[in-house]
């Protein structure tokens, strides 16, 4: 692999001859298949960066019930692994190639030797990895800056509709709210005779005498 692969890739910008000579010498041409994994998440490895020189990718993340969840794709000439390969930490993502992709990768026990071979361009290498991953931050954080602004402008959810107590009568259903004065307490009852068997009363027989006469 020559120098000339990564000239030609922005990130190597400001770099010269010289310096990417140097690096194609510690760096490891990889090649992957469609659907297969470039690195897994939570999964420890050499903690390479890695270069995608042909093909795209996948980027995904696994859910609580470890579904995976695509959160980005990108191209030839796209940086990735730079996470891992800054803080030595296992992989947040999994990486997945969707084409056959060709790439090369730096191993970090191959940066410390390329610290001493040629520090110089070392340096310019962690340099751009800062403005990498700082460009990176400020997307994400503007991402959750627009999503919460999202859920705060949301129109509200429509409230429940209340609740209504309902007593059963045996058959059928009595509305406590639409009819309040059948569960109104009796606080006084008229005073009413009633006849023994559902005849009449004395009152009836004396105060009508005409009750029996015929008509």
């Amino acid at each position: 692999m020559s120098f000339a692969s990564l000239s030609v890739l922005p990130f190597f910008q400001g770099f010269t001859q010289e310096d990417l000579e140097s690096l194609v010498v510690v760096m490891q041409a990889r090649t992957y298949a469609p659907g297969e994994a470039v690195f897994a998440e939570g999964v420890p490895d050499d903690g390479a960066l890695f270069i995608a020189l042909k093909g795209g990718i996948r980027v995904s993340m696994a859910g609580k019930d470890h579904q995976q969840f695509t959160i980005g794709q990108a191209r030839e000439g796209t940086v990735f692994g730079d996470m891992s390969f800054v803080d030595g930490q296992p992989r947040s993502g999994t990486v997945t190639a969707v084409t056959p992709l060709e790439t090369l990768s730096l191993a970090r026990a191959s940066f410390e030797v390329f610290c001493r071979t040629s520090p110089s361009a070392a340096l310019k290498l962690m340099r751009r990895l800062a403005q990498l991953i700082s460009m990176r931050l400020r997307n994400a954080d503007k991402f959750v800056v627009e999503a919460k602004t999202m859920a705060q402008t949301a129109p509200p959810s429509p409230p429940e509709p209340p609740r209504t107590k309902v007593v059963s009568r045996g058959i059928g259903e009595i509305d406590e709210t639409s009819q309040p004065s059948v569960f109104q307490p009796v606080t006084r009852l008229e005073r009413t005779e009633k006849a023994p068997a559902g005849g009449l009363t004395e009152r009836d027989i004396t105060e009508r005498p005409d009750v029996f006469r015929r008509s």
